[in-house]
C-alpha cells in the first residue's frame, strides 16, 4: 500500500471517513516510517501491518466488505437475544455457506467473489427486512441470520426464499456465468439453551447440508426431527 492507497483506505466507498480505516491509515504511515528507517525489516512491517489489520476485524462492529455486522457483534446479539427471550426458546438461528466459492475466485478471480459476497449480503438484509431479524459474516463465505420471535415454519419458508434468491440472482448481479447455491443449517432456540449451544447445533445441521448434496436447507423441528428442503426442486 502507496501512502495514496493509505488515504483511500481511511475513506468508504461513499467517500466518508471511517475511523477504523483512518487508524490503519496512521499506523501504516508509522510503521513505514520506522521501515524507511531502518527500524523494521519488510518481513516484520508486513506482520505488524497484518496485526493492527486483524485487530481492527476483531473490535469492529461490521464486516468492512459485506457492511453485515461481525461475528464478535453476531455473537452478542445472539446472547443478548436469548436472554431477553428469558429462556423460554423461540429465537432463529441460520448458518449458511455459499457451496463450492473457492471455485468462483478461481474461475472468475477474487473482485468476481467479492461481488458475490455482497450481492447475496444484500439479498439477505432484503429478505430480512420485515422479520426484525439481523445478519453476519461469520467468516469467508459463511454467514448467519438471526430470526427473534420465530418458529420452524416460518424460519423455513425464510430460508427457502432465501436459498432459491440465491440460485436466481446471486451469479447474475455479480456478473458470473454461474449458478450460485448455498447450504443452510436452521433452528429454533429451546428452553434453556444458551448461544453456544444454539450456534453449535445449527453448524452441525449446516454441514450436514453440504456433506449430503449442498444447495438445501435443513431444519431441526422442535420435536428433533429434520426437514430438508432441496433448492430449484421444489422438494
Amino acid at each position: 500500500m502507496d501512502e495514496a492507497g493509505a488515504e483511500s483506505a481511511g475513506r468508504t466507498d461513499s467517500g466518508e471517513t471511517n475511523p477504523h480505516r483512518e487508524y490503519l491509515q496512521a499506523r501504516y504511515l508509522s510503521l513505514a516510517l520506522e521501515l524507511k528507517a531502518g527500524v523494521l525489516s519488510p518481513e516484520d512491517f508486513s506482520k505488524k501491518l497484518t496485526e493492527e489489520r486483524l485487530k481492527l476485524e476483531d473490535n469492529a462492529e461490521k464486516d468492512g466488505l459485506t457492511e453485515l455486522y461481525s461475528r464478535k457483534h453476531m455473537e452478542g446479539e445472539i446472547d443478548r437475544e436469548l436472554r431477553e427471550r428469558g429462556g423460554k426458546g423461540g429465537v432463529g438461528l441460520v448458518m449458511v455457506d455459499l457451496d463450492n466459492f473457492k471455485g468462483v475466485n478461481d474461475q472468475f478471480g477474487h473482485p468476481a467473489g467479492d461481488r458475490v459476497l455482497k450481492a447475496f449480503s444484500k439479498m439477505a438484509m432484503e429478505i430480512l427486512e420485515n422479520t426484525g431479524g439481523s445478519a453476519g459474516r461469520w467468516g469467508g463465505e459463511e454467514f448467519v441470520l438471526l430470526i427473534p420471535e420465530t418458529d420452524t415454519r416460518r424460519l423455513g419458508d425464510i430460508c427457502d426464499k432465501l436459498g432459491e434468491h440465491i440460485r436466481s440472482e446471486a451469479g447474475p448481479q455479480s456478473g458470473i456465468s454461474r449458478i450460485q447455491t448455498a447450504s443452510m443449517g436452521a433452528v429454533t432456540s429451546v428452553a434453556g439453551e444458551n448461544g453456544e449451544q444454539l450456534i453449535d447445533r445449527a453448524d452441525k445441521l449446516l454441514y450436514e447440508a453440504k456433506n449430503t448434496g449442498r444447495d438445501r436447507v435443513i431444519l431441526e423441528n422442535p420435536d428433533g426431527t429434520k426437514k430438508i428442503s432441496e433448492f430449484g426442486t421444489g422438494k
